[in-house]
């Protein structure tokens, strides 16, 4: 378990692809780091206790074709910045 990933603030490997995080015990919000992977086209950050609203950082995620948030306790609306991730072919949000 790597629980809180505050320690990755100045992540910035623009070569990630893939990004599997799920079933971590990640707690809090969704790390504003992951702004910083902007090749990332996968993104699996399920089954963890992340709280919070999903952030506008999203974004910045262009090459993103997978979100998985699903099995978390986000809360809010889902931001109309990720409409703007014309790569995206799935998200869950369950």
């Amino acid at each position: 378990s790597i629980g809180n990933l505050s320690h990755l603030e100045d992540l910035s490997y623009n070569s990630v692809i893939l990004e599997n995080l799920s079933h971590n015990d990640i707690r809090g919000p969704i790390p504003r780091c992951l702004a910083n992977l902007k090749q990332m086209t996968k993104a699996d950050l399920s089954s963890n206790n992340l709280s919070g609203e999903i952030l506008e950082v999203i974004k910045s995620l262009t090459a993103l074709e997978s979100l998985n948030l699903s099995h978390n306790h986000l809360t809010g609306k889902i931001p109309c910045s990720i409409g703007i991730l014309h790569n995206l072919e799935a998200l869950h949000l369950s």
